[in-house]
């Protein structure tokens, strides 16, 4: 029989061609998928993957950590870091790896099993595309719950709960148990899905598989309280999760009424072209399964109630969900073609290789878009972080800049490992015992090095209305470099030859000509040491001024002395340009125009009104020293500075 099925498929040229596109198409997902990995950094997705290497390094979640997730957003994270994963593309060859598991499981599906394969490899190319060329846009291809959500769901529909509506009679035991357990188990990603699961389950349900489907969701819900016991705090769970999204959350972001609820789902459903078909795709497919039945339509009518459900916060980030979902309901309506070859076969191997063409070539402009939104290597923040700390030192970025852990390869130093305003009002009443105080994390641990954004929330909170501690904090204990976001501890500071200054306001002076000159004055504490190297910040006006710049000092006859040359074509602008002093060199030192003109200088503005050029001179042993009130150069103290 088996001889004589396979046989039967090398003899149908359709079915033969139909799979050989199919194998070269998803050799071309696999590569579309890899060249997603680095596209488009999300902070959600960040946010997850610092709280699961903090757990893998022996935090407790809820109890030492922080987060608004669910504990279950957090095992795919567990088990990638546990396999020697560090990186955001290592998190994502998850997610890609379980999207082809949804994939396989709708080519599979028990209701098209059967169908011709143009039908089988036509449907799930289709996906295949939208999953890897549309999604993304929409961050459907990154780690967050909401996409673990959808996929899971995914295989759960087509394996079991649509064969099940449908009535197909091969649902058999495992895929019941299996089903109902991905089901019972959303709730744990995000209790906003605690609807959805509900309905679902009792769509599912028949007298003949009831204990089945408990047996699946009673042993999911037993192995996630199992693994939030093993990995966190239940009460931290109740206080972090249900408390804090519940209670204190709405009340920064409009609110979580039934009303407005029903208004965000129904608005994501209608308000769009892509809502719209959607909408109409999963009542279509719906209303072809409850036709099949004279009976009362409960199920179906569940369904898409639960679907609904998923919609309560738009359909944005938090709408892919939905969409994964509602990308399996075709399978209802597949179900109900004839087994045969379908008369229109040719039209829909066209199809497949069209998409197998997109899926190769990818879209219009795309890999422009791939390089302009590719995730950076690393950061200025997380290269000073490297510099000034060793790998076992713990960092903070504030408010939301969860990227930096990543890229500086460097843990928090806090639980509260990023810091809104929600998490500011909940310290002044915790809930069940549990508090993680950053201020309190702050003065255990001494970070070297703290970035503060400050963040003024959705434009409606200013970081001074929640920073609290964390402002009083840096102000006693840390230094911040001038002009930059970065604070550093003093006694770091101090050995990098940073002190305490006011940021004075900077402006920029007149652009010079020919045989403008000024003398560089040395800094006072280094009066005893020639200076090796003189760096000015200069101006250019994004353009290439003609010309050249000397620094000189004046020989014993008065006549000045050429020490180095500076050709401002090459100059860089808004930074600054260095010139080398000979060793031996005595005497003042001056800058000169000698030819063409144009630049300018930056300058710090003294309360007294006066300006002084910004000016780092450099000397062979001593710290260098800096015009009060001027930026430093992190380009330069990121090439010298050792931890």
């Amino acid at each position: 029989m088996m001889i004589r099925a396979i046989r039967s498929r090398f003899t149908d040229p359709a079915a033969t061609a139909a799979w050989v596109v199919f194998a070269i198409s998803m050799a071309a997902l696999v590569a579309y998928q890899l060249r997603l990995l680095n596209f488009s950094e999300f902070a959600d997705e960040t946010e997850t993957i610092v709280a699961a290497k903090m757990m893998v390094a022996g935090s407790s979640l809820y109890r030492e950590i922080f987060n608004h997730h669910g504990p279950l957003t957090f095992l795919p994270g567990m088990l990638v870091e546990w396999a020697g994963g560090h990186s955001i593309a290592a998190h994502r060859a998850l997610i890609a790896l379980l999207q082809l598991v949804s994939l396989a499981a709708l080519l599979f599906s028990p209701l098209i099993r059967n169908k011709h394969a143009i039908v089988r490899v036509t449907y799930t190319l289709l996906i295949a595309t939208i999953y890897a060329g549309i999604l993304p846009a929409g961050l459907g291809h990154t780690y967050s719950y909401q996409v673990l959500c959808g996929i899971m769901l995914s295989v759960a529909f087509s394996t079991w709960l649509l064969p099940l509506i449908a009535g197909e009679p091969r649902v058999g035991t495992a895929r019941t148990i299996a089903g109902s357990a991905l089901v019972a188990s959303i709730p744990f990603l995000a209790i906003t899905y605690i609807p959805a699961a509900m309905a679902f389950l009792v769509a599912s349900v028949h007298k003949d598989n009831w204990r089945k489907v408990l047996c699946g969701a009673v042993a999911a819900i037993a192995f996630n309280l199992v693994f939030l016991v093993w990995i966190g705090s239940v009460k931290g769970y109740l206080a972090f999760h249900v408390y804090l999204n519940a209670v204190l959350l709405p009340q920064y972001n409009q609110g979580h009424g039934l009303l407005m609820l029903i208004g965000n789902a129904f608005h994501a459903a209608t308000s769009d072209l892509g809502g719209v078909l959607l909408l109409g795709l999963i009542v279509i497919a719906l209303a072809a399964a409850a036709c099949k039945r004279p009976a009362f339509p409960w199920r179906e009518i569940l369904v898409a109630l639960g679907l609904g459900s998923m919609l309560i916060r738009g359909l944005d980030i938090h709408g892919l969900s939905y969409i994964y979902v509602a990308l399996t309901t075709p399978l209802l309506l597949l179900h109900l073609i004839p087994a045969g070859p379908p008369r229109q076969g040719s039209l829909l191997l066209v199809l497949c290789c069209i998409l197998m063409a997109r899926l190769i070539v990818g879209g219009a402009k795309e890999d422009q878009l791939l390089v302009d939104r590719r995730i950076p290597e690393t950061t200025e923040f997380a290269q000073l972080a490297q510099k000034l700390t060793a790998p076992g030192d713990r960092i903070l970025a504030y408010s939301f800049q969860n990227y930096q852990y990543l890229a500086a390869g460097r843990l928090p130093a806090s639980g509260y490992y990023f810091y809104l305003p929600w998490q500011r009002q909940y310290l002044d009443h915790p809930v069940l015992g549990i508090r993680i105080d950053p201020c309190m994390d702050i003065e255990k641990a001494r970070p070297k090095l703290v970035m503060l954004d400050e963040w003024k929330v959705w434009e409606k909170y200013d970081w001074a209305s929640y920073g609290g501690c964390v402002i009083d904090a840096m102000a006693r204990d840390y230094i911040r470099l001038p002009h930059t976001q970065y604070y550093v501890r003093k006694d770091v500071a101090a050995g990098i030859g940073v002190l305490a200054q006011a940021d004075d306001n900077l402006s920029v002076s007149p652009p010079v000509s020919k045989g403008d000159r000024f003398v560089i004055a040395r800094t006072p504490d280094n009066t005893h040491e020639t200076p090796r190297r003189i760096g000015l910040r200069l101006a250019t006006y994004a353009r290439s001024n003609p010309g050249m710049a000397v620094l000189t000092t004046p020989l014993a006859d008065g006549t000045p002395s050429v020490l180095a040359t500076l050709a401002l074509p090459g100059i860089e602008d808004n930074a600054y340009a260095y010139m080398e002093v000979p060793p031996g060199t005595t005497g003042p030192l001056s800058f000169e125009i000698r030819e063409g003109g144009g630049i300018s200088f930056w300058e710090a503005r003294k309360p007294d009104g006066t300006t002084q050029p910004c000016i780092i001179i450099e000397y062979p042993s001593a710290p260098p020293g800096r015009t009060p009130g001027c930026p430093l150069d992190l380009k330069r103290l990121l090439t010298d500075v050792r931890p």
